[in-house]
């Protein structure tokens, strides 16, 4: 049997402890007994803290805090006033609340698998979401509800897992055991993970997982040892998927066409995501209208020339079509560089800003109501330069299974491209975005790009 089938099956079974933790128990039993108070304190804190770390305690404390809460208030103050506690819009806001509390944890987890997703903004994002959700629901089902519940409900969700975000989840880096191996030398350099490499096939400190190179032949007691990890319930991760986990990147130089042929498999994703992206085009378009009527005209007063730019880009499934830009150039400047440089002196005084808050892009609205580009997905490449990476990169085609996008992955992680080297960077972006295609990381980059939006991040 091969090491991953081997880990594979012994991951079927879940449990917890620390393997080889005997010697841990030894280093115990020589505490001295003047600081056995002190330790046991130490101890609780340590429990607490380990206790919320695991996400059922945290949702179980949750809806404590927040809808037991919120319902022993009312029933008190029912007491109170002599009314029964038990309405119908009680029940039906304190039962929907909990429900959509279970929704945005699982959504909030899902979003926290994607690298550089660690900000407490995602926790506010995401539970402000849920339960306006929530409430469109009950306002277009005439479903009666009581207000007061449902705002104090929401707002004690909210400060709850930001409590939770701060206590636990941001100060405490993952904690990963790493398995010697030629492959792992490649590990990046993060604040929030902290590295264990091993000596040998044992763990002496608690660990959050395993990182080992899965392609690699490990001798006999590594393999053994990695078995015990999964027995023991620690997740067991490739070297490979940790780095691109991290990183948000995949390295374009090792990907092979197995890698991607199963993500085309997403089809029934992206038909339903169309149709998101048609109708979200259609409602914001007198939005959409008033900002660019108000921009072209700013464009048009001050510097000669079209309103618009043109320009023919390579998209879906390799088809040409002409991408829609506000034109932030000055007009008849000639081709000048491939890419957009730091304070470009092509840019106009009105194309910088317009640039800094991505306003040039919406013309590119009609572009996705016809079909041709999507909302979020790769930024289009002119057509000259897809053809250069068709040449220079492998399995640079696979990029056009999707259709292309206003923001992206690596927009909203690297900004705009100011040279190859760049360019090399924001295809790895793009293929893990291919590789990772899912509603959750549609969601991430839209809460990316709105605080790209905000801060002007990348603009050039």
């Amino acid at each position: 049997m091969s090491l991953d089938a081997e880990i594979e099956s012994a991951s079927r079974r879940r449990g917890h402890g620390v393997i080889d933790g005997d010697a841990g128990a030894r280093q115990a039993s020589i505490i001295p007994l003047g600081l056995a108070r002190t330790a046991r304190r130490r101890g609780l804190r340590a429990w607490l803290a380990g206790a919320l770390g695991y996400g059922r305690v945290q949702l179980c404390l949750g809806l404590v805090f927040s809808v037991a809460a919120t319902a022993a208030a009312h029933w008190a103050h029912s007491l109170v006033r002599d009314v029964s506690p038990f309405d119908e819009a009680s029940l039906v806001t304190l039962l929907g609340a909990s429900v959509t509390m279970v929704l945005g944890f699982l959504a909030l987890r899902q979003i926290r698998s994607f690298p550089g997703v660690n900000s407490a903004a995602y926790v506010v994002w995401v539970f402000t979401g849920a339960y306006a959700a929530f409430l469109t629901t009950l306002v277009f089902g005439r479903i009666e509800y009581s207000r007061y519940q449902l705002l104090v409900c929401s707002a004690l969700t909210v400060a709850w897992f930001l409590l939770i975000h701060y206590a636990v989840v941001r100060n405490r880096p993952m904690r990963l055991a790493v398995v010697p191996s030629p492959g792992v030398e490649t590990l990046p350099q993060m604040k929030y993970v902290a590295w264990m490499p091993l000596r040998e096939p044992r763990l002496i400190h608690i660990a959050d997982g395993v990182v080992a190179d899965l392609r690699e032949d490990h001798p006999p007691q590594w393999r053994a040892f990695l078995t015990r990890c999964a027995l023991q319930g620690l997740p067991i991760f490739d070297v490979k998927q940790v780095t691109e986990s991290l990183t948000g990147r995949v390295n374009i130089e090792r990907l092979s066409e197995n890698t991607l042929a199963y993500r085309v498999h997403t089809a029934v994703y992206r038909k339903f995501k169309r149709v998101i992206d048609t109708a979200a085009a259609l409602a914001l378009s007198p939005v959409i209208l008033l900002v660019l009527g108000i921009a072209g005209a700013a464009v048009k007063l001050t510097s000669p020339g079209p309103v618009l730019f043109c320009q023919m880009r390579m998209g879906h499934r390799g088809r040409r079509f002409k991408i829609l830009k506000l034109r932030t150039m000055v007009h008849g400047g000639g081709p000048g560089e491939r890419f957009t440089g730091e304070d470009d002196p092509r840019v106009t005084t009105v194309g910088r800003f317009l640039r800094k808050y991505r306003i040039d892009e919406l013309p590119q609205a009609w572009n996705i109501v016809r079909g041709e580009m999507s909302w979020i997905g790769p930024r289009p490449e002119a057509v000259e330069l897809a053809q250069a990476y068709e040449q220079a990169a492998p399995f640079y085609s696979y990029r056009h299974i999707v259709r292309p996008g206003i923001s992206g992955w690596a927009q909203v992680n690297q900004g705009n491209v100011a040279g190859a080297d760049d360019a090399r960077i924001k295809l790895q972006y793009d293929f893990f975005y291919l590789k990772n295609l899912s509603p959750w990381l549609d969601l991430v980059i839209v809460v990316k790009t709105i605080q790209t939006v905000l801060t002007g991040f990348g603009a050039r």
